[in-house]
């Protein structure tokens, strides 16, 4: 296999080489300076002083962890549970009456929005408040039944069973926009794709999932599911190639391939009677079944289409709504006819004691905040870290008395209370909950050149990357191939990044080209664009399933596969020439462009929390930062 240089369609190209194009939406610069106190160690900084063109509310008014929002239809309340301890929080009390049904969050963590079926409302609530605000009006009898929100948090899409419409809420300015008609029925459920192009809606009367083309907020032509089946709850892929619908008369989970619409073989849930709910756990391989009738929940393996063994509840009745947290450690399940939660080990597929809530609160619906990045590290050649903005700091090697220069990368662990220090001869030093599962001297082997490293899903294994393209597996991160075993020769492989569902990965060169292995999706390189530059320094993956960002070292950024271009430095007429890293916000709309001076530009939705040129820390070691 040589350097994949696929064409792209003229747009593309002319989108990627316009590196002085201006910018959409460039956020920060001038910020809180946030260093964690006694912590610095050690490392790097250059100027953040980019003019905001419009404000973005900072994540940190968010919770500081991981919260499921419990929808009561019974009581019309909605209750917080705090997942580290699974304790409750005071219920919040909406409209008398409003019989909530279902509930969204936003990809910041900011606000939580509930659909209320009795009186046709939508009600948000501010999640680091814990307060309902003024609730949205829908058409008069609508009677909102399931809402998901956009991946950049600008849209959410309410599917309402009262009149067969889904109508688009501008979340910016919580104002209701034309419903769109769908065909007559029932619309029970309603699932995004990770690019954000396409809606899907369940309908259990037609037996059928319509598509909704975002751009145009216009239906497609209904899929339908066949077999007598009863379409309720949908779930979605991370990789967004698949959809998985609960069918809740014929007792089955099917398959629907997305790019296609082609309906796959139905999945038979073991001793399914009525299953609603459906769930994916964040590495794509398991999606979880709720049956109301049999009082289980069904693992259903994805690679296999196997279902196992369903999960008992106990003595809880009509388990409805599934979610699962960021680290897909836990589901957390409604049991609509107990007023009560249960809580789901994955790791081992058992349930725990169930959370009981108030008498006829009737939970129905469950969403849990994302795993919201509020920070950054800088890292230092020298393994000094640097910490922003609520980013845990969790230790150094300057601090251990360890000297080295050759630190090159930092791999943060999945729930961001610890880190990976790699360094240029494939030594790897663990801080906080980061797991150390083997490095290359632990090997015998001896090399200089270790420029990348990436982590695999579960943040059990990981990857190095060398300049020449050799690749070294540890743990569970596997290997799907490298440059030297294709008898590929380079010298300038600069960074690499896997594939959303972790099977695969791209190797990128300095001169922008890309080498795609496993099931990673190659969309084009700067040589096949006949851009020739030798300035790449890495690569990010975007919000779009396939798509990337390439980074330059004077800040500029080329976009393939649809990745979303926030801006450039060069479009701000900032003239650097030592970017070093890229570190991807949350929900992948935006970027913050890191120097060797620890300088901080932030794009898009990124948050910028400080630089070290702003606390007056003057270094020009800095090699990479991560969230």
């Amino acid at each position: 296999m040589a350097r994949r240089l696929k064409t792209v369609d003229n747009a593309d190209a002319r989108e990627n080489r316009r590196r002085t194009r201006g910018p959409r939406h460039v956020v920060s610069a001038v910020g809180r300076l946030t260093l964690m106190a006694a912590l610095v160690i050690s490392t790097v900084g250059l100027v953040a002083a980019v003019a905001a063109s419009a404000p973005v509310a900072d994540a940190a008014s968010a919770p500081s962890v991981p919260t499921a929002y419990v929808v009561n239809n019974g009581n019309s309340t909605v209750t917080p549970v705090a997942i580290a301890t699974n304790a409750l929080g005071t219920p919040i009390p909406l409209t008398t009456g409003a019989a909530p049904a279902a509930i969204a969050i936003t990809p910041n963590g900011q606000t939580a929005y509930v659909a209320n079926n009795a009186n046709s409302t939508v009600t948000p609530v501010a999640t680091a408040t814990n307060t309902a605000g003024t609730p949205i009006a829908l058409a008069s009898g609508a009677g909102p039944a399931a809402i998901a929100i956009t991946p950049n948090g600008k849209t959410a899409y309410v599917a309402n069973a009262g009149n067969s419409t889904v109508t688009p809420i501008t979340i910016a300015t919580n104002t209701a926009g034309t419903p769109i008609t769908l065909a007559a029925g029932n619309l029970f459920a309603i699932a995004i794709t990770p690019n954000g192009q396409t809606a899907f809606v369940t309908n259990t009367n037609t037996g059928t999932v319509t598509p909704i083309t975002i751009a145009t907020n216009t239906a497609g032509t209904p899929i339908t599911v066949g077999g007598g089946a009863d379409p309720a709850g949908i779930a979605i892929t991370p990789n967004g190639l698949t959809a998985y619908v609960a069918s809740a008369v014929v007792g089955t989970l099917t398959p629907i391939t997305l790019a296609t619409g082609v309906v796959g073989t139905p999945i038979t849930i073991p001793g399914g009677v009525n299953p609603v709910g459906v769930a994916i756990t964040p590495n794509g391989k398991t999606a979880y079944v709720t049956d109301t009738t049999s009082n289980t929940v069904t693992p259903v393996t994805l690679a296999t289409s196997a279902a196992g063994t369903p999960i008992s509840l106990g003595s809880v009745t009509t388990p409805y709504a599934i979610a699962i947290t960021p680290d897909g450690s836990t589901a957390y399940v409604t049991d609509f006819g107990s007023n009560a939660i249960s809580v789901i080990a994955t790791a081992t597929n058992t349930a725990g004691a169930p959370i009981a809530l108030a008498t006829g609160a009737q939970p129905i619906a469950v969403a849990i905040t994302p795993a919201v990045t509020k920070g950054y590290r800088m890292v230092g050649s020298d393994g000094g870290v640097f910490t922003f903005g609520g980013s845990p700091y969790e230790g150094s090697l300057p601090a251990l008395g360890v000297h080295v220069t050759d630190i090159v990368r930092e791999i943060p662990s999945p729930s961001g209370n610890g880190y990976l220090l790699i360094g240029s001869d494939g030594g790897v030093f663990a801080f906080g909950d980061a797991a150390y599962k083997g490095s290359v001297p632990a090997l015998g082997v001896h090399v200089t050149d270790i420029v990348a490293a990436m982590s695999s899903p579960d943040g059990n294994g990981y990857l190095l990357i060398g300049s020449d393209g050799g690749v070294f597996a540890f743990g569970d991160a596997v290997y799907e191939g490298s440059l030297p075993a294709l008898g590929v020769h380079v010298h300038d492989i600069v960074g690499a990044v896997r594939s959303s569902d972790g099977g695969g990965y791209l190797l990128v060169g300095a001169d922008g080209g890309i080498f795609s292995f496993g099931d990673a999706s190659y969309q084009g390189s700067l040589p096949a664009l006949g851009v020739h530059v030798t300035d790449i320094v890495g690569v990010v993956r975007s919000a779009a399933a396939g798509s990337y960002l390439l980074v330059g070292a004077d800040g500029g950024i080329f976009s393939f596969g649809g990745a979303g271009y926030q801006g450039s430095l060069p479009a701000l007429g900032v003239h650097v020439n030592d970017i070093v890293a890229a570190v991807r916000s949350s929900d992948g709309g935006g970027y913050l462009l890191v120097g060797a001076d620890g300088g901080a530009f932030a794009f898009g939705d990124a948050l910028y929390s400080g630089s070290l040129p702003a606390l007056g820390v003057n270094v020009h070691n800095i090699v990479n930062a991560g969230g």
